[in-house]
């Protein structure tokens, strides 16, 4: 599994995926505030053994909680 689709009665839908980066493994998440595109952050990680068995940890470990918090700080930082 490379991608999660979660339905937040709060946000609407988020996605989260691991995938390369610029600079190495990521675990990207992406949302649409209302009015505004698609917005998305990461969290990343070294390119190495141990960077990617991180990311893929975290990944599995995201659960539908864990990305509207995500968003909400997002948010919050936006001022949206």
């Amino acid at each position: 599994m490379f991608a999660k689709i979660f339905e937040s009665e709060i946000h609407g839908q988020l996605l989260v995926k691991i995938d390369s980066g610029d600079d190495g493994p990521e675990v990207r998440t992406f949302f649409q505030p209302k009015n505004l595109g698609v917005c998305s952050l990461a969290v990343g990680f070294k390119d190495t053994d141990s960077g990617w068995d991180s990311a893929e940890e975290l990944f599995s470990r995201v659960s539908c909680s864990d990305a509207e918090g995500t968003v909400a700080i997002a948010k919050k930082q936006l001022g949206i």
